[in-house]
Formats: structure tokens, sequence, C-alpha cells
């Protein structure tokens, strides 16, 4: 095989899925060249061969702050792109998503990992309220980017078929997300630091961690703590963004003793609280629910942690926990049965025990030998 000059890969968030891909590069590849604002590599660590430039790390504070990094980090880019590595084989991943305009203003040919579609998710996230002049120029850019463009590779059947619209049927790849069980595994809750720290080595444990974004219904986790005042039922927030005030002020406001709302945990926690968790949560946005996979699913299910979609019904997460028979899902409004549901799994050991094994088991279809499809020759 011949050996390639350099390629470069462009994600503003690089975590584990990133490094899987680029370290699968390297045995193809003289020079390899990460762009990103943040590296959190857990287990597996990026192979000393690939050179790292750090630019702006995305802030999700708020939409403003979420522009404008996006921006910073897209306009440095370019400018890395065509004076310092004018020859490298490019590799985009949607984050941020301008990075179709940086393609766009480019001659070369282009390979793109989608984990969000755009200008899709604009509408149904609700930062355009309409098909405006901003809608249709992202459109026809991507639409002409996407015609010259190498490989598009996204994550779900569903947001394949969105992509179709802008790009040839056959050029579009779905390739599933995949978790690393040497680094995220089952531990017993009186064995777990993370957990005797915040004392819920005993109880039942509902968790979110991750985004507490816009498009995010994350006031749920509110909603059924209140449900649950007087069961052995802990409830955990963990992490970051717009919505984190509210939360706080919305547990304040009801006098709610029963749930934690924690920072996001470092690489070294993270694996424990995990380990913690006997039903994870995961939210999207009904509206939206085709355009996105969360990576928090398939995590969860390394650690045989049972799944709550939040989500539309007929969305690919839906598809995922019914398919593998992880868990449930329900649109954010069935709070009753929702309620429902945590009651039986709180009651009903040999249910919750079967929906824990059946995670574990899906934990080993979703492994990183996915990585090895998302590699350029």
């Amino acid at each position: 095989m011949t050996v390639s000059k350099s390629i470069l890969f462009v994600n503003q968030s690089s975590g584990y899925l990133m490094i899987d891909i680029i370290n699968e590069h390297v045995e193809s590849y003289d020079e390899i060249i990460l762009l990103t604002g943040f590296l959190n590599p857990r287990q597996t660590p990026l192979h000393p061969k690939v050179v790292v430039h750090y630019l702006n790390r995305y802030k999700r504070e708020s939409t403003l702050k979420r522009l404008i990094t996006w921006m910073l980090f897209s306009i440095r880019s370019l400018l890395l792109i065509c004076f310092k590595y004018p020859s490298a084989k490019l590799y985009f991943v949607s984050n941020p998503p301008l990075v179709i305009f940086i393609a766009s203003l480019l001659k070369r040919s282009s390979t793109f990992l989608i984990y969000d579609v755009y200008p899709d998710a604009l509408i149904e996230y609700g930062y355009l309220k309409s098909k405006n002049w901003i809608y249709n120029i992202w459109e026809r850019t991507t639409k002409r980017v996407f015609l010259k463009s190498s490989n598009i590779f996204t994550i779900s059947e569903g947001m394949r078929k969105a992509l179709i619209n802008y790009a040839d049927t056959n050029k579009v790849k779905y390739i599933p997300l995949w978790t690393d069980n040497d680094f995220l595994k089952p531990l017993l809750k009186q064995k777990n630091n993370f957990a005797l720290k915040h004392n819920i080595q005993d109880s039942f444990n509902i968790v979110y961690s991750g985004n507490l974004g816009k498009t995010h219904p994350v006031e749920i986790m509110i909603s059924l703590a209140a449900l649950f005042m007087d069961e052995n039922i802990n409830f955990l927030i963990i992490g970051e963004g717009e919505k984190k005030e509210k939360l706080i002020r919305l547990k304040e406001e009801k006098k709610l003793t029963n749930i934690k709302i924690l920072p996001y945990q470092e690489t070294a926690v993270f694996p424990l609280s995990l380990a913690a968790i006997d039903l994870g949560v995961v939210t999207l946005d009904p509206k939206a629910s085709n355009l996105s996979v969360p990576s928090k699913t398939f995590n969860l299910m390394s650690t045989g942690a049972i799944v709550l979609g939040i989500c539309g019904t007929e969305s690919e997460l839906n598809q995922l926990i019914t398919n593998q028979q992880i868990g449930k899902s329900f649109p954010p409004e069935d709070i009753d049965e929702i309620g429902n549901f945590i009651k039986e799994l709180v009651h009903n050991k040999k249910y919750r025990e079967n929906l824990k094994n059946n995670a574990l088991t899906a934990s080993k279809r979703y492994n990183r030998s996915n990585a090895k499809q998302l590699v350029l020759n």
C-alpha cells in the first residue's frame, strides 16, 4: 500500500471516538494533524505521532458564546489548513457545524463525519424559526460541498436519510457509534468511591450526565424527583450548560432534597459516576430526535445501566433502546408513564436485572472495531 503524505482532522471537541478514529490512521499516513479546542482522552491516549493544534475551546453556556467559539475556531482552522497544511487530506467532523463553510473555500475534496445534520438542526432546535436566507445559504453550501466530497459518514440510519437530501445516496454511509468496555465497567456501588462520596450507595440512582443545553429537556429530572420524594431514589444531574441555573432554581423552589446538581466530573471520576447509575437518562428534543444519537447511550451500556430515553417515538434513540431491550423511551410529557416505569424497575428485581444484562450484552456489539470503518486509505 502506498503511504499518503498527511491527513488533517478538524474537531472542536475531541473525545474517545475521535481518538479511536485517528489512531486507526497511524499506519497509513506519514503525518497526522488534529485541530481541536479540547482533547479528552480516556484509557486509550492519542498516538504520540499525531500533531495537535489547540484552538478555541467550545463554550456552550449560551447561544452567543457557542456561536463566537464556532466562528473563532473555524477561522483559525482555515488559516492553518491554507498556510501550514496546504496538501493534507481533510477530515472534518461536524463540530463546529461551520466546517462546511471552511470546506466551501477550499479546492481540495474533503471527508465528513456528521454527528448533527445542519442546517436542519437550526430549525428543529429553534435557532431559526423558518427556512430564511441563513438556512438557504447553508443548504446550498452543504449541497455544493458534499457534491465534491470524498466520503460522508454519519452515526444513525435516520441521519443518513436526512443527509441524502444533500448528497448522493451511495456516498452517505452509516457507521454505528461505540463504547469502551475497558474504560467503563460495572462496579458495586458499595465499593464505588463516587457513590460513597455522594451517599448514594444504597439507593436506586437516576442520573442525567451531559450537556444542559437549550435543546435538552432536562427539566424532567426535577419533575421526576418531585414524584419520588418519599422513595429511596436519588436523582443526579451532572453537567454544564444554559439550563443549569434554571435547574438549580427549580430545585430550590420545589425544596427537593433527593436531587443533586453536580459539575462535569474529571475523566478519572467519570467511570465511577457512570457505574453508580441504575437508570441513565438520555434526552433529545422530540422535534430533532432523528438528527442525532447521543454517544452517552453507548457508554451507559458498558456499566449495565438501564436507559430511559426522553425522545420522540420515531427517533433513532427509541429504536436503539427498543431493539436492544435496554430500557424504555417516552415523550417528555408522559410523566406518569415514566413514573410507572421507574416504580416497576425499583420493585421488580428480575425485570431490572434482565435489562441490565441486555445493556452489557449490547455494549459488546458496539465496540471499537467500528472505528476501522471510518479509516481513509
